[in-house]
């Protein structure tokens, strides 16, 4: 609709021109798209404008009466006074209400287009929300998926030499290179794991030694550190 008026303004720049647009609007006669003159036509039917066509009309009439007198009254000074003023009046009153026409066509104009482009924000907003629930979905199912793969490796073998201290993030200076932790597949059920993961999803790796990463450790027990050596005999 915005384009056809848009349209419709540019083919009829003149304001005399766009008066016999806007007239043939009025009637119904303008050869425009249905959606497009009844739009037109609703912004051209206040009072105001009203009249003016009205007066408009109404020195054409007037014209049209004194071109079909008689020819002995046409060639008197009175009527050619009388036609000449009534010329000039109808040709400003078209003029201006051509020019009030045409601003109440480019006013709806702007406000369709401003009806579109709010209509594009909250479809863009509408977008912007669903697109942040799925998010939210999709994190919360990962962080379930992930939370279902979790498994318990507090449950360290260790024999009668060594004892089992949970790791907190700390490390003791005597027992570097002896930390003991074990490796899981943390890789999804049925998924083939990197190379040399445990097979199985979940089962538990062969013990290594040597590694000081994170995780439950499993060292001999620590001798204190202020302890001297024995002194030999």
């Amino acid at each position: 609709m915005a384009e056809g008026l848009t349209k419709l303004l540019a083919s009829n720049t003149a304001n005399d021109q766009f008066y016999e647009m806007a007239v043939k609007i009025r009637t119904g006669k303008s050869g425009l798209p249905p959606t497009v003159e009844r739009a037109a036509r609703a912004v051209l039917s206040d009072r105001s404008l009203v009249r003016r066509f009205d007066a408009a009309r109404e020195l054409s009439r007037e014209l049209t009466q004194h071109e079909e007198a008689d020819a002995a009254w046409k060639s008197t000074a009175v009527a050619t006074t009388i036609y000449s003023e009534i010329g000039v009046t109808r040709a400003l009153a078209v003029n201006e209400t051509g020019e009030i026409a045409r601003k109440r066509v480019e006013r709806l104009v702007n406000e369709l287009r401003q009806l579109i482009t709010r209509v594009i924000k909250i479809e863009y907003e509408i977008l912007q929300g669903e697109k942040g629930e799925l998010e939210e979905d999709v994190k919360a199912e990962a962080e379930t998926r992930g939370a279902s793969h979790v498994k318990d490796i507090s449950n360290v073998r260790i024999d009668d030499e060594h004892e089992f201290w949970p790791f907190l993030g700390e490390y003791w200076r005597d027992e570097l290179g002896y930390y003991r932790y074990k490796l899981l597949n943390k890789c999804a059920h049925g998924s083939a794991g990197p190379e040399g993961a445990p097979a199985g999803g979940g089962e538990q790796a062969p013990v290594q030694e040597g590694d000081e990463s994170s995780g439950e450790s499993s060292a001999p027990a620590p001798a204190p550190e202020s302890a001297p050596a024995p002194a030999a005999e």
